[in-house]
């Protein structure tokens, strides 16, 4: 079965510390071999990107497929 990698960028501490909290859980949720949420764009980050704006806040989230491990 297929496995993603996810970066979640979200610039709200408070949200960012909420995320980071249920990291496990949206993990297995969203089937994803690799979480990363942050608070800035990391240089490497490749794959499908959205921006969304929740309750007036930007969050952009970037999916790939995720390699075999």
């Amino acid at each position: 079965s297929d496995y993603i990698a996810a970066t979640i960028i979200v610039q709200d501490k408070e949200d960012l510390e909420l995320l980071k909290g249920m990291k496990e859980y949206i993990m297995e949720e969203v089937r994803a071999r690799k979480l990363e949420i942050v608070s800035e764009r990391p240089e490497k980050a490749e794959g499908y990107e959205r921006k969304w704006d929740i309750e007036g806040k930007s969050v952009e989230i970037i999916v790939s497929r995720a390699g075999e491990s």
